[in-house]
């Protein structure tokens, strides 16, 4: 599969269609809602589970960003930390102060 470019992602975001997840390779995919929002989603497994994970809204976080995102997430994906609960845990004790 040929990699996404700056390029492809601006035309994607121009034809204002849904995206379900274009693949950038590795579980790095990028969608849009029917409301027009883009973001990055990071698919995974862990214990035998699908997960995500999203990353970033684009273009707030480009496509580098992304992939650099991506790659920090899949090595502790890979350490056996499920990265998506760990956001959630994260968040909830901001919240609550």
């Amino acid at each position: 599969m040929p990699a996404i470019t700056e390029k492809q992602l601006q035309q994607w975001v121009r034809a204002g269609e849904v995206i379900a997840g274009k693949s950038c390779g590795g579980g790095l995919t990028f969608t849009r809602s029917q409301a027009g929002t883009c973001a990055w989603v990071l698919r995974y497994r862990i214990a035998g589970k699908s997960r995500e994970l999203t990353l970033g809204r684009y273009p707030d976080v480009g496509l580098k960003a992304a992939q650099a995102l991506a790659l920090q997430a899949r090595a502790r994906i890979q350490q056996g930390e499920d990265v998506g609960q760990s956001k959630k845990r994260s968040r909830h004790v901001r919240e609550r102060g």
